[in-house]
């Protein structure tokens, strides 16, 4: 059987005991998760504030803040442990392979920029698309998300959306480089 045969009968994510801790010593967050996903299925997590659910997300795309680190275990993206991935290899995952809607869109969105920029930047790292391809696709995909008057919209900025048109905006975002998994907190 062929490596990308395997790729396409395994699961798309799986997680193998899992344990995530405040720093090498300190007390788990998560632990032993572990969790499968084929290609096409819906997993929902569900669980009280401050179980962990974002936590579990967080340490899937490898973006834990600061003194927490994954302590053990395997995260497999059709067969690729994540894990084991340098950061350079990861950030290049991320977008394009394995994309996150965040919980908080004000907080991850850059209020600098216009949300037309926003959605630029993954189209530009991971499709290559600039100028006017770059916008009518930002323009498409904000469509896609149900936003009102998206020819407008592109050229908002952050703070000047309702928090719905900003959750919109990140879904958008999370669609653009089309992921084959998406991970919404």
């Amino acid at each position: 059987m062929t490596a990308a045969r395997v790729a396409a009968d395994g699961p798309m994510l799986e997680v193998q005991q899992l344990t995530t801790a405040l720093g090498a010593r300190g007390p788990e967050i998560l632990s032993s998760v572990d969790l499968t996903l084929r290609s096409g299925e819906v997993l929902g997590v569900v669980g009280e504030s401050g179980s962990g659910k974002s936590m579990l997300a967080l340490s899937i795309m490898g973006l834990l803040p600061h003194p927490i680190t994954v302590r053990s275990g395997r995260v497999l993206l059709q067969g690729q442990d994540l894990l084991a991935l340098g950061s350079q290899q990861m950030r290049a995952l991320r977008g394009k392979d394995i994309a996150m809607i965040f919980q908080e869109p004000m907080t991850s969105l850059n209020p600098v920029m216009r949300v037309g920029q926003q959605i630029g930047e993954v189209l530009r790292w991971h499709l290559g698309l600039q100028g006017e391809a770059a916008h009518t696709e930002g323009i498409t995909l904000l469509r896609r998300v149900e936003m009102p008057d998206p020819q407008r919209q592109i050229d908002a900025y952050p703070h000047e959306l309702s928090g719905g048109m900003r959750q919109r905006v990140m879904i958008a975002m999370a669609l653009a480089g089309r992921p084959r998994l998406l991970i919404a907190d």
